[in-house]
C-alpha cells in the first residue's frame, strides 16, 4: 500500500512528518488531507487563532511532493482582503517571484496530472470499468488548477503594479 506523509507548513516554518500514513490511492490521501485540515482548523479557530497561511504538502515515500492543499482552499474560505495588505519592499518583492515560481511549477505538474487523470478515464472507459470517481478526481484537479492560475495570474498582477 502507497505511503503519504503529511507535511504541515505555516508560513517558513515546515513541520514534517516522519510516519506517514499507509492509504489505498492518492485520492484518499487528498480527502484525509481535507478532513486534517478541517480538524485543525476548526481546533485553531476554537483556541482563537487563524491558521490562515497554513498548508499541507503531502510527500510520496519517494519525498516527491504530490500535492500542497492551502488550508483556505480545504475549507474554501476566500483569501482575497478587501483592503490591499502590501507594502512595497525588496524583500517582499523577491518573496513573490519566488512564489510565481512557484506556481508555475505548481502548473506544469497539475497539468501531467490532469494529463494522466484524462488517459486514466479513458483507459478505465474502454475497459468498461466505472469511471465517476476518476472524474470526480478531475473535477477537483481543474479546480485546483484554476486556483494555481488564478493565483499566478495575480502575482503577474501585483509585480507588474508593485503592489503584490
Amino acid at each position: 500500500m502507497p505511503q503519504f506523509f503529511f507535511d504541515l507548513r505555516n508560513g517558513r516554518i515546515l513541520e514534517r512528518d516522519e510516519f506517514g500514513l499507509d492509504l489505498p490511492d492518492f485520492e484518499t490521501a487528498y480527502l484525509q488531507a481535507h478532513r486534517a485540515a478541517i480538524d485543525i482548523w476548526s481546533e485553531a479557530r476554537r483556541e482563537g487563532r487563524t491558521p490562515a497561511y497554513r498548508c499541507f504538502e503531502i510527500r510520496d515515500s519517494l519525498g516527491r511532493m504530490v500535492i500542497e492543499l492551502p488550508f483556505t482552499e480545504a475549507l474554501d474560505v476566500p483569501t482575497e482582503s478587501p483592503t490591499p495588505r502590501w507594502h512595497p519592499h525588496p524583500v517582499a518583492d523577491e518573496l513573490a517571484k519566488a512564489e510565481l515560481h512557484k506556481t508555475q511549477a505548481d502548473l506544469a505538474l497539475g497539468e501531467r496530472y490532469i494529463s494522466s487523470q484524462r488517459a486514466r478515464i479513458a483507459r478505465l472507459e474502454q475497459n468498461g470499468s466505472d469511471a465517476a470517481l476518476a472524474r470526480e478526481l478531475l473535477k477537483t484537479f481543474l479546480q485546483i488548477q484554476q486556483l494555481h492560475q488564478d493565483r499566478h495570474n495575480q502575482l503577474q498582477r501585483e509585480l507588474a503594479s508593485g503592489a503584490p
